[in-house]
Order: structure tokens, then C-alpha cells, then sequence
């Protein structure tokens, strides 16, 4: 039986739990973020296509969210605290709401709720 490893292409002190520098937890939050970022935009296209506008409009703010905040975070690295999420969701959840409202078939304003809310617990519920 053959067992392969992941080779580490360039050391990442992350990776020993050592202390590590803005830049390597920067090229590391980016290197973890951008296969999601690839998801959500195949998510989008499949959504698209059967109408589910409102968990695209919800992807594109967490976009924009975490384009406009992980450099902030860099900057204040320490001072980092739930507020900015608390307040992301604060003001997201109310045009959420506007954007259901706005959809004239109760069948795809289901749709939709119902991807969101998967969506959503997928953000709160921890890995296995």
C-alpha cells in the first residue's frame, strides 16, 4: 500500500504553530478563501438558471464583505472582533428580506429561503 503526502511547496510557520508574520497568515487566509469564492460563483450559475436570485445577491455582498475586510484585518490584526461580522449580518438580513418580498411566485420565494437557510447553517455549524 502506497501513502502519499501533501507536499509544503514553501514552509508556512502556520503549519508548525509557530509565530508568523502578517504575509504568511495573509497568503494563508487568501489560499483557504479562494476555493470558496470558486464554489459560490458555480453556485451562482446553477442558481441562475433556476431563478434562485436572492442567495446570489447574499454571495455577491459576503464577497464584497470579505474583499473589503480581510485586508482591514491584516491592518488590526489582534484588535479583530465579532462586531464587523455582527454588523455585516445586522444590515444584510433586512435587504434579504426586501429581496424575498420582491419575488412574485411564493414557489421561488421558497426556493430561495431554502437555499439561504442551508447556506447559512452551513456558516454557523463547525466542521466534523
Amino acid at each position: 500500500m502506497i501513502f502519499y503526502h501533501s507536499v509544503i511547496a514553501e514552509e508556512n510557520p502556520i503549519d508548525y504553530g509557530e509565530q508568523a508574520n502578517t504575509d504568511a497568515v495573509q497568503l494563508r487566509v487568501y489560499n483557504l478563501v479562494l476555493p470558496i469564492g470558486t464554489i459560490m460563483d458555480a453556485a451562482e450559475k446553477r442558481y441562475k438558471k433556476q431563478g434562485l436570485t436572492v442567495p446570489i445577491k447574499l454571495y455577491d455582498d459576503v464577497k464584497e464583505f470579505a474583499i473589503t475586510t480581510i485586508p482591514w484585518i491584516f491592518e488590526q490584526f489582534k484588535a479583530v472582533t465579532n462586531e464587523s461580522i455582527k454588523e455585516f449580518m445586522t444590515a444584510e438580513f433586512p435587504k434579504l428580506y426586501k429581496a424575498i418580498d420582491k419575488i412574485p411566485f411564493e414557489e421561488a420565494k421558497q426556493a430561495n429561503l431554502q437555499v439561504l437557510i442551508q447556506d447559512l447553517s452551513h456558516a454557523v455549524i463547525p466542521p466534523l
